[in-house]
């Protein structure tokens, strides 16, 4: 089946953006200090570590796979960078940065929503719902 699969890029100055973002919306406890680098561990262990300069010296926010990638999916939603709503998204770590990863299938999409218009039109009518 046919996919298609775009990346979008973020150095390391824009995820600290995001990161710090992130953090005044006050979606998550991150730290208040100045946050100097983002680094992701290998996927196996699931966790991107934040670190930070405090004023008690410097400090680790740990975030999941997961996190991050919700944090650079808002950051996109900021910047008006459009993201297919059905897309498959996950992040890939990258030399100075990381990647937000979409996925397409054939199921996304415009194809996938007149698929579901119709059946909900053939159940509203009580119709056998069988693929066109």
């Amino acid at each position: 089946m046919p996919s298609e699969t775009r990346t979008i890029f973020f150095e390391q100055d824009e995820l600290i953006d995001a990161a710090n973002a992130y953090r005044d919306a006050a979606e998550r406890p991150l730290s208040r200090g100045k946050l100097t680098e983002i680094r992701a561990e290998p996927a196996a262990f699931d966790r991107i570590v934040l670190r930070y300069i405090t004023d008690a010296g410097n400090a680790e926010v740990a975030l999941t796979y997961a996190q991050m990638t919700e944090l650079l999916i808002r950051r996109c939603k900021e910047l008006a960078i459009p993201l297919p709503r059905l897309g498959r998204k996950h992040i890939i770590p990258a030399d100075d940065g990381m990647g937000l990863v979409v996925r397409l299938s054939d199921k996304s999409g415009v194809a996938f929503e007149r698929e579901m218009a119709r059946l909900e039109g053939l159940a509203r009518l009580g119709a056998p719902m069988a693929p066109a």
